[in-house]
């Protein structure tokens, strides 16, 4: 029996003992984070994928896992042999996991940790299946790793004084009429206070939650990772009061004294809004921190773009380094070239780490959109082809993402043709003009526009907002086909079309933008990657003039950035790779 297999078999054990039909195991952890600590990955250990999105669903006799098109051909790898059905959600014809559960248990119990799924969302489903909060079936992970016991610490970068931040959020709290604030999100609250951990790999937050009154701060952490002086005095002056995170449910504040708080219901785990709504009455409303911290303020974005300059001189050196040893026939491989950008990183100054584990596909590995290269899979890369990167670093003042598709020889007509078509998209974004009311799906639309003339598409969103040493995937700003919200000045997001040919090869190319304002209150992008394009893998004769300029254009813009930091044959290698077309 495979390892999955019998680990299912021993969660219906659990089932049968405790009279329940199914359980529902999402990715997901009492905050509701994209990226979770090791100890959260339940639903990993007990289906073996391990992507950042998906729900596991487990009857006592059929599994099912959704996930969405970036991870289609990762989950049928991986599931293969666990009896595990993968449902691709978001396909026609495919059931909702909660659907599928209605027609398989009917009314029968289904049991999931209320503690990892928002207040909507387990009302949704509480309206549809009997769905009854356990944790106890997570007992059956024998040897489950321990919590993060890291060290917090005081970030000091270009952000808003703390002290500053807390007084705006108590006056909008006032203006709400609420008397004080409930936190769950990790990034928010590491915004808040200007601190940053090391609970989760990648993103630098801590396990907390937070409460903000006007007259109390209180703060539900592992006390052991504030313990040291200069964080006691930091919170101190900030009037912090520090209380044991697994007190949080008995340590609420006197409801006595309070009335009103204010909850993000999408937000809020439902197990922390049940004991919420005991004891106050509670306003519904988007976090605060969300819309001020998606809105850099001017520090903010040339932090940010010092940590771009930093970022692009690296992965020159990175492509020189690559096309070097393509040219001497030397043998490269994935993981290889992951680790010489690594390399190249960790020389740039005030480097902190990567922002996510990088993408590093060559071939058919691109078509998978978050393929992660290990020992097993791990390609050869040949005198032809792309390799898709996909890389991102945490620098002292601001965090990068970028995706490069890098030609490694020879071109096919049709890699060409897509990548032209990709570029096509990208550029529309970056030049695109538009106003505080235009909503971001039109935006997300010109993207897609060459590609769908040409009968192509894909399936993930064009842009996602970028936090500033917190999570690369920032929520407040984005371009997708379902997200209507318009983007507002000081934005920072990601513009990222691709394509995807399952078991040929994947086209995506990314750069960062500013949301900027003229002086006729007209929105534009300023793009802040000064990485340089394949410029070899471009069919001119798709492209119109204005693209045409706006790349070369590009291409003396990436120079003028990067040549002052580079060897004089670096600075040779620079303008045969990225010569004028």
């Amino acid at each position: 029996m495979s390892l999955v297999k019998n680990r299912l078999e021993q969660l219906r054990c659990w089932l049968r003992t405790n009279q329940a039909t199914a359980c529902i195991i999402p990715q997901s952890d009492p905050h509701l984070s994209e990226y979770i600590e090791e100890y959260d990955q339940i639903r990993a250990f007990f289906s073996g994928f391990t992507g950042s999105a998906g729900t596991l669903v487990v009857t006592l006799d059929k599994a099912g896992l959704w996930t969405d098109s970036r991870y289609y051909l990762q989950a049928e790898e991986q599931l293969q042999g666990s009896s595990i059905a993968l449902f691709k959600a978001g396909m026609p014809d495919v059931p909702t996991y909660v659907d599928w559960l209605m027609q398989q248990v009917g009314d029968g119990v289904v049991v999931a940790n209320a503690f990892l799924f928002s207040h909507n969302t387990w009302q949704e489903y509480a309206s549809k299946i009997r769905l009854v909060h356990a944790s106890q079936f997570e007992a059956c992970w024998e040897n489950r790793p321990a919590l993060s016991s890291r060290n917090c610490w005081l970030y000091k970068g270009l952000s808003i004084d703390a002290h500053q931040k807390i007084a705006q959020l108590r006056a909008a709290l006032k203006e709400s009429n609420a008397d004080a604030c409930f936190m769950t999100s990790l990034d928010d609250i590491a915004w808040l206070l200007n601190v940053r951990g090391g609970d989760v790999e990648y993103v630098p937050v801590v396990r907390s939650y937070l409460w903000v009154g006007q007259d109390e701060l209180i703060w539900w952490v592992d006390t052991s990772k504030v313990a040291d002086d200069a964080m006691q005095q930091y919170l101190s002056a900030l009037s912090v009061q520090v209380l044991s995170y697994d007190k949080v449910e008995e340590s609420l504040p006197n409801a006595c004294s309070i009335n009103t708080v204010w909850v993000n219901s999408q937000q809020v785990n439902e197990r922390m809004y049940q004991q919420l709504s005991m004891r106050y009455a509670l306003l519904d409303k988007e976090d605060w921190c969300v819309s001020q911290k998606s809105c850099k303020t001017l520090a903010e974005i040339a932090g940010i773009q010092e940590a771009m300059q930093y970022d692009a001189v690296a992965w020159v050196r990175s492509l020189k380094w690559l096309d070097e040893q393509l040219s001497a026939s030397v043998w490269v491989s994935e993981l290889d070239f992951q680790q010489a950008m690594l390399h190249f990183k960790q020389q740039m100054p005030h480097y902190m780490g990567e922002s996510f584990a990088p993408i590093v596909g060559y071939g058919s590995h691109g078509a998978i959109v978050h393929y992660e290269a290990t020992a097993a899979s791990n390609a050869s890369l040949q005198a032809s082809g792309f390799l898709l990167v996909d890389a991102g670093s945490h620098y002292r003042y601001g965090t990068t993402d970028a995706t490069r598709t890098i030609a490694c020889g020879s071109l096919s007509d049709l890699e060409r043709k897509v990548y032209t078509l990709v570029l096509k998209g990208m550029i529309a974004v970056a030049t695109c003009r538009f106003t505080e009311a235009t909503p971001s799906s039109e935006i997300d639309a010109l993207a897609r526009e060459a590609l769908r003339n040409h009968g192509f598409d894909y399936g993930h969103g064009t842009g996602h907002g970028v936090g500033i040493v917190l999570n690369v995937h920032e929520e407040g700003a984005r371009l997708s086909p379902k997200s209507v919200k318009p983007l507002k000045e000081g934005m920072v997001l990601s513009d990222e079309p691709g394509c995807y040919l399952a078991g040929q090869f994947g086209v995506r190319i990314e750069n960062m933008l500013a949301v900027q304002k003229d002086t006729n209150g007209e929105l534009f992008f300023e793009t802040l990657t000064y990485i340089p394009l394949q410029c070899s893998a471009i069919d001119k004769s798709l492209l119109t003039q204005t693209e045409i300029d706006w790349i070369n254009e590009y291409h003396r813009r990436v120079e003028a950035v990067c040549l002052p930091y580079l060897t004089s044959d670096e600075i040779s290698w620079f303008k045969k790779y990225a010569y004028e077309i």
